[in-house]
């Protein structure tokens, strides 16, 4: 009698964003099916592990990023030339103050590289541009740059650059609060404490973003992992599960075929020994023969088929 292989579905998430079946019917044709759904529901993708909402595969270059951040950079240029941030450094000369505003933005477009030596530069032109003008920009560019900080070094790392940003930032207003900006006299601490507040802010609030993006891209490769493991262990039960079939199959064959050649070599025997004395017992046992062959083709002819399809 052939096996019974219990009726079951199991899904793991596959490659490319598709969902496959590992199926395994049993009924008159047992067989273990594998294929791919190219459109699982949502809730079989969120119950595999898979996020709905999540981008797309196709990534963008680094070439793309960077001129992203090159027109990014130009349009911050734009907003400081717009503040006037050059003709408010007061006390320099005019090629020095346009030299610092270039600094101080300039290498925004270059952060991709070499993320902590641009926030080095940009905070620290930043810092003398806000002590000599009489009317400090927002640190834009500074957070700017932050926000890729806590993507691209540990926790600890990308704090203290936070915490030397700040300090930075905060001596720069320190020094704008006393020194005096020609006919605008000397900063007040009020003000300073403003500005710093609100640069503070703006830049901490950056940091936060990026570090929030990076826990949210740990959870996802993580969740991505847990779902290729899962995946790699079904896949491998489904093949165990193949295999077992076919060596079921070979078995059932191989009794087949030898009860049958057994059955026919004693029948065989009994044909030619009573031939010349009972032809009637003998024509018996040809029947049986022809009988039994005929079965063993039908039960033979079925195992193959069942092979076939698995």
């Amino acid at each position: 009698m052939p096996p019974t292989v219990p009726w079951a579905v199991a899904n793991y998430v596959g490659p490319w964003g598709t969902l496959l079946r590992c199926r395994v019917a049993s009924g008159a044709t047992d067989r273990v099916s594998l294929w791919y759904d190219a459109n699982p529901r949502p809730a079989e993708l969120l119950s595999w592990g898979m996020d709905t909402l999540a981008p797309p595969r196709r990534r963008l270059r680094p070439t793309h990023w960077i001129a992203i951040d090159c027109a990014f950079t130009a349009l911050l240029l734009v907003v400081y030339i717009e503040l006037k941030a050059a003709p408010f450094l007061r006390g320099i000369p005019s090629w020095a103050a346009i030299a610092i505003v270039v600094v101080a933005v300039v290498p925004a477009a270059f952060r991709r590289g070499r993320p902590r030596t641009v926030l080095v530069l940009v905070v620290a032109a930043g810092a003398v541009a806000s002590a000599f003008s009489s009317s400090p920009a927002p640190p834009l560019v500074a957070a700017f740059v932050m926000y890729l900080i806590p993507l691209r070094f540990p926790r600890r790392d990308a704090l203290w650059l936070l915490a030397g940003t700040l300090l930075v930032t905060a001596a720069g207003l320190g020094v704008f609060a006393v020194t005096r900006h020609g006919d605008y006299g000397t900063g007040t601490i009020g003000k300073a404490a403003g500005l710093l507040l609100e640069g503070g802010l703006l830049i901490t609030v950056a940091w936060l973003i990026g570090y929030s993006v990076r826990q949210q891209r740990g959870q996802t490769a993580d969740r991505r992992e847990k779902a290729e493991r899962k995946a790699r262990e079904q896949l491998a039960e489904a093949r165990r599960a193949l295999s077992e079939e076919r060596l079921q199959i070979s078995r059932e064959l191989h009794d087949v075929v030898a009860h049958t050649l057994s059955v026919i070599a004693v029948q065989a025997g009994v044909a030619g020994y009573v031939i010349e004395t009972r032809p009637e017992e003998a024509a018996r046992a040809l029947s049986s023969i022809e009988q039994t062959s005929r079965s063993a083709l039908h039960e033979m002819r079925a195992l193959l088929d069942r092979k076939s399809v698995v």
